[in-house]
This record gives structure tokens, C-alpha cells and sequence, in this order.
């Protein structure tokens, strides 16, 4: 809520000598807040009532009101106050006289803040009314009352925080759910109490976008009256969409109506189906992304199958990231970057959801950056951007020579580690994707490539035992303080022994995330020369998922410089190779 009135008082000057003259009504402004707003208002309207019959008891000028709903005042909280951050400006500028609220507290629970409007009020002459009393920080007593107030103000807040951080992790501890409900999953709760009593994996049937339009528009079809209406509108397919997600095209436009997509017709896109979001998790998302298909693909046939979110959107990339590296579908429960075992089913592998987390979630789960959406969709040639220049250090992408036939090249565009440098080098197209793919097969066929396989199924059951194994050190290092009292250890022996206990928790952490699965591989290694060029060759319409295997079995594909002149060289010679080292990283 914005101030009401900011009438200055008539006849008034500035400065805290002139104010606090009998004479001269003071100007009065009143802060209403709740931290949570469990009664739609009426907390802070009662505030704020309170607070207009001290002013008028008062005889003061109301200058304005001042109200943040459903906002903390805490070190801890992540809303901001925009109303306390205007009023604060109106009290530095000196355009206010007394600070009206309900209890001190309703200005704020930080230290620092409080400390910092403290210094503001004294240097203004700004008063604090508050619970029926008036407060001038010039005098020592008040201003001792008031630091006391916001004292204790402060050690409620903290020990709040203390309990529920304390509950939260008992909770993470017994595996029980947390926070909103992931996607395939639903939460029984009692009748009478509404205490959760487990969480489920959601088998339970839907119909898809296409199925509820068809649904919606035969029970709005016979009533004419209701075609003008927000579901008659809808119902007929008068709404916006963002066709980019199911297209591929970069436009709004009014989604038309279910007939004019053909359900009924069209046995690939469109048509009615049933679902559950259990088997979309495990039947289209985790499967696909495993294979190496690329965010916007998964999303794209989501979006043409009509499969929404649980708040009914279409899915998009940083949707599905944060999906695909959530360990609940494992059957754990993160808390403080800690995994624990959950009570619920876990719908996938936990080597699985360990793959999808290299790739999707290390740096959402690490608080970093999320990444960029991908460009995967607009890529035409199989090692564009994957190429490097060995001059420059620039990536390379495809360009067309002029003249007939137009033969494509890989060529550097620069932007590498040597400013202003580009085309270094080129090469045709056609030869280094033959090269790079004969690889590729050649390697898919040979000893080393089972043997990865068997090493990703072998890291399942070193996986799970190198958790158990951690979390049984981080027990261990949870109740050394706890028992040291007790054991009567002395502070060296203790410090050395939380160091050798810190030191095998890195040691674990750094051997789990070793444990690095390419799944990508899994169906298309065979014994077979023949079986993989198969394999291979079902992929041509799949550019991601082939883009997807080359980044998998190379670290570095670099592009070498020949020189001018040079003719017949041997294609060994100008492309450098450097394979991933599957017996390091397994």
C-alpha cells in the first residue's frame, strides 16, 4: 500500500529544535507488517486501526501509512519490504515527525537494520511510538528500552529458526518429504488431523491437453449461453499460447481449437490419451534424457502430446533440469546438499539419477548459475562448436565454399585465446565427419567399450556402498562433539580427529562423483562391427543424441593447421584426437 497523504504540517519547518516545539503538531506516519498472512489482511489493518486512534489521542498529522503484508523483517528473510524501504526515505529526508507502530517489533528483527534507523531516527529527532508509549532515542533510558525490545526481538527470531532448522533436518534424517510435491508424485494425508501420512508414486490415469479440450468442448457445445464465457473460451480454443515450445517457432498466437489440430486424426500429434505421471517420468523424460535427446526435444513431444506440469504449463528446459537432477525420484531426500534415504518409492535407479546429475544438476544442487538454455536445436552439422582450432583455440562451425556444389568446410570463426584471429584453419565437412564417426564405431565395437558397460553396472553397487559408507562417516562426525564430553577427549585429539573425519567425507565425496555412468552408450555398443553401423545408422534423423555420444568418448576434438599449399595430407594428420579416459572416470 502506497502513503495516503503526505501533507506537510501547517506552518512546520525542518529541523529536530524546530519540531519538538508545543506549538507545531507533529506529522506522524504508520508501519503495519506481517510476516505471514494467515487471516487475508486483517492483522495489519488491525495495526494500523491501533495506531490511528493513538494519533488522534495524540492530536498528531497522519502524513501517510505505510503497510507490508506477508513480509519478514529478519536477517533470514528473502522478501523485500518495499513500503519500509520508501518509508526509511521519508524519514532520512526529514519529512516525518514520529514513527507509529504497533509493537517495535513491526519494524524490524535484525540487528543491523535496527541499528541503522536508530542513528537515522536520533539524527532527525524522529520519535518511535509504540505500544501506547512514545520513545525519543536523544534520551538514554528510551533508547536502552528500545535496544532491550529489539534484543529480544532478535533471540526470538533466532531460536524460531533454531527449532525449525533442527525439525527440518530430523525430518531429512527419517526420509520423510519436504517442500512441494515433485512431478509423479502425490501425498496421502488424514482426514481428521491433515498430518501427511506417505507419499506415492501417481499412477493414477489423466487425460491429456487434447482429451480435456474435447472433453470441455462437448459439455459446452449445447449451451450457446455459456460460448462468451471464460470456459466457453477456453473450451473453444480462444486462448494465448507460446507455440515455440511446441513448434519450434519463435511466436505467440492464439492456440486454435482442438478440432482445427485434428485429435482424432493425426495418429502421431494431438490425439486424445491417457497418462499417468508416473510413466511419463519413467517411460519419456529419465529414458530420453538418459539416451543423450536434448531438453528442448524431450520438451518438444511433451508439449505435442499435450503432457502439462502439475500447475498446468507446458514444460520447459529449466523445468525439466531441475527435474531430471532431483534425487526423489531416486528415492532420496537432499537437505543441506546431503543425501538421505526416503521413505517413498523411488521410480528410477540411483546410478540413473546419478548420470542425470553430472549432467543436469551439479550446479543447480551447488547454488551456482544455472546454465544457459541450449542451442542444440538450431546445430545442422554433427561436430559444429565441438571442433576446436588448434591456432587460435577458437571453436570452428560449418561454412559453404562458393562455386558449384558449395563443399562445406569446418572452419575456426575465432574467438579464441589470440584476439582478432579467424580462419585459422578448414577443412571439408565431409571428410572429418567420416573420420570422427569411423572412430566412433570402431571404438562402440571393440573390448574397451564392454568393458566400460561393465564398469557403469559395477559402479551401481559401488555407488550405493560408498553412500552407505558416507553416511555412516557423517554420523560419526555429527556426534564427536556430542560424545567427546562424555569419552573425555582432549581438544587436540578431538580437532585431529574431526580433521581425519572431514578428510574421508572429501575422499567419499570425490570417489561418488567418479562414479559417472554413460548411459548414452548403452545401446550401441555391441560386439559387432556391423550391429553398431546399424545402431549408428538409426541415429540419422537423431543429430543430439549422435552429438551427445562424440562428447561422451572425446575430450577434445582440435582442428591442425597444415599450412598453405599442402594437398593430399592423410586425415589423421589434421584433426588431433584426445579419447576420455574411461579407466580414470569409471
Amino acid at each position: 500500500m502506497t502513503a495516503n497523504s503526505r501533507e506537510r504540517a501547517g506552518g512546520s519547518t525542518p529541523g529536530a529544535a524546530v519540531r519538538a516545539v508545543d506549538d507545531v503538531r507533529l506529522r506522524a506516519a504508520i508501519y503495519a507488517r506481517v510476516s505471514r498472512d494467515m487471516r487475508n489482511g486483517r492483522s495489519v489493518a488491525q495495526q494500523e486501526a491501533e495506531c490511528r486512534r493513538q494519533i488522534e489521542d495524540e492530536a498528531w498529522d497522519l502524513v501517510g501509512v505505510w503497510v507490508d503484508n506477508d513480509r519478514g523483517a529478519s536477517q533470514w528473510s528473502k522478501g523485500k519490504r518495499e513500503q519500509w524501504e520508501d518509508l526509511k526515505d521519508q524519514v532520512t529526508a526529514g519529512d516525518i515527525d514520529v514513527l507509529v507502530v504497533w509493537e517495535p517489533s513491526r519494524l524490524t528483527r535484525d540487528r543491523l537494520v535496527w541499528a541503522a534507523l536508530a542513528a537515522i531516527c536520533e539524527r532527525e529527532g524522529v520519535k518511535i511510538a509504540a505500544s501506547g508509549r512514545l520513545y525519543d532515542l536523544s534520551d538514554p533510558d528510551d533508547a536502552f528500552q528500545l535496544d532491550l525490545y529489539f534484543a529480544l526481538a532478535t533471540r526470538e527470531v533466532g531460536v524460531t529458526r533454531k527449532r525449525v532448522m533442527r525439525d527440518a533436518k530430523a525430518q531429512a534424517e527419517a526420509g520423510h518429504p519436504h517442500g512441494g510435491i515433485a512431478y509423479g508424485y502425490y501425498r496421502l494425508y488424514d482426514e481428521t488431523t491433515g498430518n501427511l501420512i506417505k507419499q506415492l508414486p501417481d499412477y493414477r490415469p489423466r487425460l491429456n491437453l487434447w482429451g480435456v479440450n474435447f472433453v470441455l468442448w462437448l459439455a459446452i457445445i449445447g449451451r450457446p449461453d455459456q460460448w462468451c464465457t471464460p470456459l466457453g473460451l477456453w473450451a473453444l480454443g480462444y486462448r494465448v499460447w507460446e507455440e515455440s515450445l511446441v513448434t519450434g517457432e519463435a511466436k505467440s498466437k492464439h492456440r486454435p481449437p482442438w478440432w482445427a489440430l485434428g485429435p482424432l486424426f493425426t495418429p502421431d500429434d494431438h490425439r486424445i490419451e491417457w497418462y499417468t505421471r508416473a510413466d511419463i517420468v519413467t517411460d519419456v523424460i529419465v529414458p530420453r534424457a538418459l539416451a543423450g535427446d536434448p531438453e528442448f526435444a524431450i520438451t518438444r513431444e511433451l508439449g505435442r502430446r499435450g503432457i502439462l506440469t502439475s500447475t498446468g504449463s507446458l514444460f520447459e528446459p529449466p523445468t525439466l533440469r531441475y527435474l531430471l537432477s532431483n534425487p526423489t525420484y531416486a528415492g532420496y531426500r537432499r537437505y543441506q546438499g546431503q543425501l538421505y534415504p526416503a521413505k517413498w518409492a523411488p521410480l528410477i535407479r540411483l546410478e540413473d539419477h546419478q548420470a542425470l546429475t553430472v549432467k543436469y544438476g551439479r550446479r543447480i544442487w551447488e547454488g551456482k548459475k544455472t546454465p544457459s538454455v541450449s542451442r542444440e536445436h538450431t546445430v545442422k552439422y554433427l561436430l559444429s562448436g565441438l571442433l576446436a582450432c588448434g591456432v587460435c583455440d577458437g571453436p570452428c562451425n560449418v561454412t559453404s565454399a562458393a562455386g558449384p556444389g558449395q563443399r562445406r568446410y569446418y572452419t575456426c570463426i575465432g574467438r579464441g585465446k589470440i584476439p582478432g584471429r579467424g580462419n585459422c584453419t578448414a577443412r571439408p565437412m565431409a571428410e572429418i565427419d567420416l573420420y570422427v564417426t569411423e572412430l566412433v564405431i570402431e571404438w562402440l565395437s571393440s573390448p574397451e567399450a564392454a568393458e566400460v558397460l561393465m564398469a557403469d553396472t559395477r559402479s551401481a553397487v559401488d555407488l550405493r556402498n560408498l553412500m552407505d559408507r558416507r553416511e555412516e562417516v557423517t554420523e560419526r562426525l555429527r556426534n564427536l562433539f556430542k560424545n567427546a564430553g562424555l569419552n573425555g577427549m582432549s581438544d587436540e585429539l578431538l580437532a585431529q580427529t574431526e580433521r581425519n573425519l572431514k578428510g574421508q567425507l572429501e575422499t567419499l565425496n570425490e570417489q561418488i562423483d567418479a562414479r559417472q555412468p554413460y548411459p548414452v552408450l548403452r545401446d550401441l555398443v555391441k560386439p559387432e562391427r556391423a550391429d553398431v553401423e546399424a545402431a549408428w545408422d538409426r541415429l540419422a534423423d537423431n543429430l543430439p543424441r549422435r552429438r551427445e555420444v562424440v562428447r561422451t568418448l572425446f575430450t577434445r576434438l582440435e582442428l591442425q593447421r597444415l599450412g598453405r599449399g599442402r594437398r593430399g595430407v592423410p586425415v589423421e594428420q589434421t584433426i588431433k584426437v584426445t579419447w576420455r579416459n574411461f579407466q580414470q572416470s569409471a
